[in-house]
């Protein structure tokens, strides 16, 4: 989408929708946009990206493994309870 654009766009399970318009875009120049590459890449997992892809991974791993053990009932045991000589 360009500045200007208006789309509606659908969440991910179509439960709802948005109407989006572009007013800007950063980088705005194919020139800019190549900088902000070449600074991503040099970064690497570094400050600031890797503070923001880890707070994202640590929120949907906790979020994926708790959802999983709501859905399949998963209780963990003291060791105390587990009779390990069955």
């Amino acid at each position: 989408m360009q500045p200007g654009d208006v789309k509606v766009l659908p969440n991910r399970d179509k439960s709802a929708y948005y109407v989006v318009k572009i007013l800007n875009r950063t980088p705005s120049t194919p020139e800019e946009l190549e900088a902000f590459r070449e600074n991503f890449i040099k970064a690497g997992m570094q400050q600031p990206y890797g503070n923001l892809a880890q707070r994202t991974l640590s929120r949907y791993s906790t979020d994926w493994f708790n959802d999983f053990f709501e859905q399949y009932e998963v209780v963990i045991l003291n060791d105390s309870r587990v009779d390990l000589d069955r």
